[in-house]
């Protein structure tokens, strides 16, 4: 063998082994487990197990989170979800940190970014239902300074639905987590906004700025905000049975009192994500390239934001704050920042649990039936989920998107490429980085997932539309196999009845 035909091999050799790391790190593997791991086997994962309970019926709920564990797919997550009134699955599994040192368990709390709309929404609601605010009223009556740059129109309604044009802050009035402590400060440089569309209404949605102006609505019709309104009112109503096992969510980690803040600091599990070069690759890769190896591309809407700052997607998304002054600004670890956790912010900083996020799911949905197993008056239910739905093409979300008037989605179409859940009207709302809660009325189901790593779609991901598809399956199914024992046994009394 010449000179020339050892290097041309070699050649090959190191050409084949970078594109076996290439392969190793973007694609055969999900973005949880280390490159090292990924290309050199190192720093594996301990086993992984999957902790909680399933009906019978609903045990591959356990199976489908355990692949997505041990596939790198995913760190630590929870998933609950509510049939007909009854838990038919509460389960947890993973780390709360790639350290793989403690377990993810059902009693952790999870930020869970926009999943923090569908709790505030229902604190509004329920002002509504014990008659201390009208949700139809312009928030210049409760808030004159709000009118300032032409939104004297607007109304609380409005803001719900993601039509108040605010969803994008100025430069000088985005404020910094130290700013988000001090209320009065926060609602002065708020308050004064213009309207981001000139006074005309679009749907544009207000990703961090809605829960700011609603808190300061409720500040000033109630003289609580909405962290307390939670802790005096609504924790209380919804544990009023579950003395044992309470539900929670704390609106950021408070001052006080002290066990709480102990509590908390332990139980909440950080943050984390992929490598930005995984997820530039995950973006900029064709999608029937990444198709091929399960994948999936990055959310236009979130490509938008993150590259085209002029862009309405990243003035709200990601501009509109908060401002980290220098500090850690790259999502998702930027929201481990120990003062903004403190924070109320009620749009994205919510610390709740999938247990708690379903339960609260399944006490709104029960309102559409009234009776004492309700949390809303029937009324009030319809009015914010079911009058005066808005679809349109979103200005932020680059897709079209019907809004209740509380400002949640309603999703009939299934998610993600296989179409989870197709055939079912879902209403709820999505978080950044994975966090769901949703219900259907017609079927009966209330569920949420949420998980301590992030990824990159809009509704959810591959990890939640896994167990939504099963747990649907399950569902129709078990609905199919009654339906038709109920017409054999409705055929076997007819039958009876014509030999008599």
């Amino acid at each position: 063998m010449t000179n020339g035909d050892g290097f041309g091999w070699m050649r090959i050799v190191v050409v084949l082994g970078l594109l076996n790391c290439f392969y190793s790190y973007f694609l055969r593997y999900g973005p949880v487990f280390h490159w090292q791991h990924k290309m050199f086997g190192l720093y594996a994962q301990p086993l992984v197990g999957v902790y909680g309970t399933t009906e019978p019926g609903y045990e591959n709920l356990k199976t489908i989170m355990h692949k997505g564990l041990k596939n790198g797919e995913d760190l630590g997550s929870q998933f609950t979800a509510y049939v007909d009134g009854n838990l038919v699955a509460d389960i947890a599994g993973g780390f709360t940190t790639t350290h793989y040192k403690t377990r993810y368990r059902p009693y952790h709390l999870q930020q869970v970014f926009s999943c923090s709309k569908f709790v505030t929404s229902t604190v509004f609601l329920h002002l509504a239902n014990t008659n201390r605010i009208n949700l139809s009223d312009p928030i210049s009556k409760h808030w004159p300074e709000f009118s300032h740059g032409n939104k004297s129109h607007v109304t609380i309604q409005h803001l719900l639905q993601h039509r108040s044009g605010v969803a994008f802050l100025d430069k000088e009035r985005i404020p910094t987590p130290e700013d988000l402590l001090n209320l009065d400060l926060l609602a002065s440089k708020i308050a004064g906004q213009p309207h981001n569309f000139n006074g005309t209404q679009v749907s544009a949605y207000h990703a961090v700025t809605r829960g700011w102006y609603l808190n300061e609505i409720a500040r000033r019709v109630t003289g609580l905000t909405v962290r307390e309104i939670m802790y005096t009112e609504i924790m209380p109503l919804l544990n009023k049975n579950h003395p044992d096992s309470p539900f929670e969510f704390h609106y950021g980690i408070p001052d006080g009192p002290a066990d709480l803040v102990e509590s908390l600091g332990v139980r909440v599990a950080p943050l984390d994500s992929a490598s930005y070069i995984y997820k530039i690759f995950h973006a900029i890769a064709p999608n029937s390239f990444l198709s091929l190896f399960g994948h999936l591309k990055v959310d236009p809407a979130l490509i938008n934001a993150y590259f085209f700052k002029d862009t309405e997607s990243s003035k709200s998304l990601i501009g509109s704050g908060p401002d980290f002054k220098g500090r850690e600004a790259e999502f998702p670890w930027s929201y481990n920042d120990a003062v903004l956790r403190r924070s109320q912010s009620p749009s994205f900083n919510v610390l709740t649990n999938s247990r708690s996020l379903a339960w609260l799911a399944e006490v709104v949905r029960r309102s559409a039936e009234g009776g004492e197993a309700a949390m809303l008056a029937k009324e009030v239910y319809g009015f914010g989920y079911k009058e005066n739905r808005v679809t349109e093409v979103d200005r932020v979300l680059l897709g079209n998107i019907t809004f209740t008037q509380c400002g949640m989605g309603v999703f009939r179409d299934g998610f993600g490429p296989s179409k989870a859940g197709a055939g079912v009207e879902f209403v709820g709302w999505t978080g950044a980085g994975g966090s769901v809660v949703f219900f259907s009325e017609e079927f009966g189901i209330s569920l949420s997932f949420t998980p301590n790593f992030m990824e990159f779609q809009a509704v959810g991901d591959q990890r939640s539309w896994r167990l939504i598809e099963e747990l649907v399956r399950v569902v129709k199914e078990k609905r199919s196999k009654k339906s038709i024992e109920t017409g054999e046994k409705h055929k076997d009394e007819d039958s009876g009845r014509d030999e008599l």
